[in-house]
Parts: C-alpha cells; structure tokens; sequence
C-alpha cells in the first residue's frame, strides 16, 4: 500500500502551508509515495493559468521538481473500472463530485493506496468509497500540516 498526494498537498507545498519534503523524508522509507496522473494535469493547469513573469517561472521550476521526484500514476482499466463504478453509484445517490476528483479517487482505490489531501470534504461524500475507512489521510488533520488560516483556493464549495 502506498501514498497517493492530491493536488492541495503540492499546492500547500508551493504556497509554503505545507512541509512535503518532511513528508517525503518520513514517509518514502516505508511506503510508496506517489500522485495520480490526473493530479499532475491539476498542478499543471495552475501553472498554464499562472501570469507571466517570475511566479510563473518559480512555479515551473518547483513542479519542475515535484514531476521529477514523485512518480505518476497512470489512469489503466481497473482505474476506468473503478471510476465508471464510482461514477454510477454517485450519480445514482445525487452525491456526484468534481470530474476530476472521481478520477483521482478511482486511480487511487483501484492501486489501493491511501490518499492524502489538505481538503478532505469532497472525497468523503457517502458511496465515494474513498472515505470512512481509512483510505482518507487527512495531513490538515494529522499534525502533519499546519492548521490554514485562510480558505485554500483548491477547496470547493460542496456540491448538493
């Protein structure tokens, strides 16, 4: 079993809300630490939508970085499988969440690895199958990270 990051750990990261590389140490020796390749396309986009100038080139070197260190999980058949489930139980119960998040989450159970995430809301919801069992590492609430004292721009308004 390993360690999946979502997008808002990298971005803590970037931001300076969060201690990745603290994580990376303690965490490496004993357990694979990785991100879903949809996550690398969320990271990415920051980057795409980011002004010119030296924040944009400061951001590329860091996810320079990040994409260079931790590996990337690809989207295969038992994640489609795992996601089209996911996807009609979801829709079924009126509980969907974020296209991309139903991705990630897919990637992640399939693996069977655990997920890391800075706001855990949106894949908590009930049938996500990715909450209430542990798969949900909260690092907001773990220690791991320090407690926000603003609302982070990654975390989304729930959706009813």
């Amino acid at each position: 079993m390993g360690l999946m990051l979502d997008s808002s750990v990298i971005i803590g990261a970037e931001k300076g809300e969060f201690d990745l590389k603290a994580l990376l140490r303690d965490k490496a020796r004993t357990e694979w630490i990785g991100m879903a390749a949809m996550t690398a396309s969320e990271i990415l986009h920051g980057w795409w939508r980011a002004p010119a100038g030296k924040r944009k080139r400061r951001r590329r070197e860091f996810l320079d970085d990040i994409l260079g260190t931790i590996p990337v999980w690809a989207l295969d058949l038992l994640a489609a499988r795992k996601h089209a489930e996911l996807w009609a139980t979801l829709q079924s119960r009126g509980q969907m969440i974020g296209a991309h998040d139903l991705i990630i989450a897919a990637t992640c159970l399939s693996a069977g690895h655990r997920f890391a995430t800075l706001s855990e809301r949106e894949f908590q919801r009930p049938g996500a199958g990715v909450g209430g069992r542990g798969e949900v590492c909260s690092l907001r609430c773990s220690g791991t990270a320090p407690q926000r004292t603003r609302r982070p721009w990654t975390q989304r308004k729930a959706r009813s």
